[in-house]
């Protein structure tokens, strides 16, 4: 079933989006054109420091866990995406008043996402003038076409934002209650719902609600806005929050993300299409190849009873055989035989049916069983062969239920395939990968934080006793925690450490060589502050004797690793990278940005792996540098 999104969809799944994509970097843009086009762009968020994959078609919107395979050849309009803004910084997404209108702002430009009617992508530039449409379009009101200045459609009533005096007057109509509120943009469902919440008949005229039911209506809809998410799925919908008109129908799951949701809804419905497609596949199979059994076990029956007749009748067969034989002997032509058969008409000559010289064959009727005799073979040879034909028809039988086994074999690694080629499901990440980490040469694991948010979190939850803590002794640096795991933590774990709190401190965007890093126990980190001071978010108070490490240069190892025909980079302090691989760069503070250090660290790298591997580091996207290389500028060693 496919899944419409109102404007009330709309409106709850882009606070969702919004939370998970907001400051984040479009890595990719995928275009997938079948039924109708959908899009997919996977997004880095460094806030969550994870990856989102925001999927849009024409009615829909929402963060999916499952990303289809790429199609071989690039449609032009996402190669023009892709140019305009892979690499684009997202600065806000937001729906159009309560339109079924979505603009995702980049600092390259802004999409919009048309999600009614036959739905459309129209990419702009920050004066909202179209770069290019998916689709051009022209009404009476306005046109949708390169160099045009985007425009939107004429306006609806927004039901969150209008007084009461407004709604009053949309609701002195000649329409049904559940029409006027279905096209304020809630649709026919949400409509109903309101009416529910309200206590008002749907099917009641507009105009002659009393003013208190008006007021009911008005109430119902402020109270949808503010419903909390609980995203529920039934078997032929899914909402942001259970429906009272949907009370007496079975709930299949909830979901504290509606995004989450409309997955689940939607790809259980594509995947139990796919093995009714493969089960049908499959019946139809069976049933020939059915069909062809029946026929062949119907021969093998019929050769191994007329096998039988002849051996039962055998005096009779070989009669009729040495007869024949001594007639053609003696010159006696087919005609003339024949004339002498039908003549006698008793005995032995009266089971001769039918004559076939040409074929050299006989037709004996025996029983009312028709046999076919090769004038050529003896009796016996004559019987073997109908035995023989028996066996070839058991072989044939054999030989098609196998091919029946092998038809659901091959459907159980089709529908595996299916399954793993048109819908690739999210890999699920470990909890440390929301913050930096890497492993020092020994193994331990070693976090940082990504800012201040995060430095709370990893040391108010995520640093036990037997830890220990490193930051560098400057403003602007995150806590770095080297995980014990029941371990005595050595001096090289804490060597690398410091290494990496001083890669990740402010140091290296004011272009600073080295930078003095101290290691402290937990208990010695608090987060009160002295009097009539005030501590924020990711800031901490340190007490007690501290052990340094002077002077920490900041140089960044950045590493491929190469598996059969996959290239991942990887980035960390230079002995635990030079012990993973030995393709990788190391760069330190300078003045090339990003883009220029990626380029030199692909053409450098380049030059050193075959021509294979050359071609994988060249398609790298920036943003799998970018998770590894500190803001601000850098150099090449």
């Amino acid at each position: 079933m496919e899944k419409e999104f109102t404007s009330l969809d709309i409106f709850f799944i882009l606070k969702e989006i919004r939370d998970a994509i907001n400051g984040g970097f479009i890595r990719k843009i995928h275009q997938y054109n079948g039924k109708g086009y959908s899009f997919l762009l996977d997004i880095y968020s460094p806030r969550k420091g994870e990856s989102f994959w925001l999927y849009f078609d024409k009615n829909k919107i929402y963060i999916t866990e499952y990303k289809k395979k790429a199609p071989y050849k690039l449609p032009i309009f996402c190669s023009i995406l892709r140019k305009y803004l892979e690499n684009a910084k997202i600065e806000s997404i937001n729906q159009h008043e309560f339109e079924r209108i979505v603009e995702l702002c980049t600092t390259k430009g802004i999409l919009v996402i048309e999600l009614f009617s036959k739905g459309n992508v129209i990419l702009c530039n920050q004066d909202r003038e179209i770069i290019a449409p998916l689709y051009t379009q022209h009404w009476k009101d306005r046109e949708i076409k390169r160099g045009a200045v985007y425009s939107y459609p004429p306006p609806k009533p927004n039901p969150f934002s209008m007084s009461f005096e407004d709604f009053k007057k949309i609701m002195s109509n000649e329409k049904k209650v559940i029409v006027g509120i279905a096209l304020m943009g809630f649709g026919g469902t949400y409509g109903k719902e309101i009416c529910k919440i309200a206590n008002i008949d749907e099917n009641r005229i507009a105009k002659e609600l009393s003013m208190n039911e008006v007021r009911r209506i008005f109430k119902a809809i402020s109270t949808i806005k503010k419903r909390e998410i609980k995203a529920t799925v039934y078997e032929d919908d899914v909402t942001p929050f259970p429906l009272e008109i949907y009370k007496n129908k079975k709930i299949i799951k909830t979901f504290d993300s509606f995004s989450l949701a409309i997955d689940n809804f939607i790809i259980s419905k594509i995947k139990s299409s796919q093995q009714i497609e493969g089960e049908e596949k499959i019946k139809r199979i069976i049933e020939r190849q059915k069909s062809a059994i029946e026929k062949w076990e119907k021969k093998e029956k019929e050769s191994r009873e007329k096998a039988n007749i002849i051996y039962t009748h055998y005096p009779l067969f070989k009669t009729i055989l040495q007869w024949i034989r001594n007639a053609r002997d003696k010159g006696m032509g087919w005609e003339e035989i024949k004339k002498w058969i039908k003549e006698k008409g008793t005995g032995w000559a009266d089971n001769i049916k039918e004559i076939r010289e040409h074929e050299g064959v006989i037709i004996v009727n025996v029983e009312n069983n028709e046999i076919e005799i090769d004038i050529k073979k003896s009796t016996e040879e004559n019987a073997a062969m109908y035995f023989e034909n028996a066996k070839k028809a058991r072989r044939k039988i054999k030989g098609i239920m196998e091919a029946i086994k092998k038809y659901e074999d091959m459907e159980k690694c089709e529908r595996k395939e299916r399954e793993r080629e048109s819908i690739k499901k999210k890999e699920k990440k470990a909890w440390y990968e929301k913050f930096r980490y890497f492993y020092t040469s020994d193994n331990f694991l070693v976090l940082g934080g990504k800012d201040a948010v995060s430095n709370e979190v990893l040391i108010k939850k995520y640093t036990d006793k037997n830890d220990v803590v490193l930051h560098a002794d400057i403003t602007g640096s995150p806590f770095v925690v080297i995980k014990s795991a029941g371990k005595k933590i050595t001096e090289v774990a804490k060597k690398e450490a410091s290494e990496f709190a001083a890669i990740y401190s402010k140091a290296w965007q004011r272009g600073l060589m080295n930078v003095d890093v101290y290691c402290v126990r937990p208990e010695q980190i608090s987060k009160k502050a002295p009097s009539g001071e005030y501590l924020g978010k990711g800031s901490f108070m340190i007490y007690g004797k501290r052990e340094w490490f002077r002077n920490v240069e900041l140089k960044l190892a950045i590493g491929f690793v190469f598996d059969k025909a996959c290239v991942r980079v990887i980035g960390g302090p230079l002995s635990t990278i030079k012990n993973k691989t030995e393709y990788f760069v190391v760069i330190r503070p300078g003045d090339l940005k990003l883009k220029e250090i990626v380029e030199k660290i692909k053409k450098k790298v380049a030059r050193d792996v075959g021509k294979e591997k050359a071609l994988l580091i060249k398609k790298i996207n920036i943003s799998d540098f970018q998770r590894f290389i500190p803001a601000g500028k850098g150099s090449i060693d």
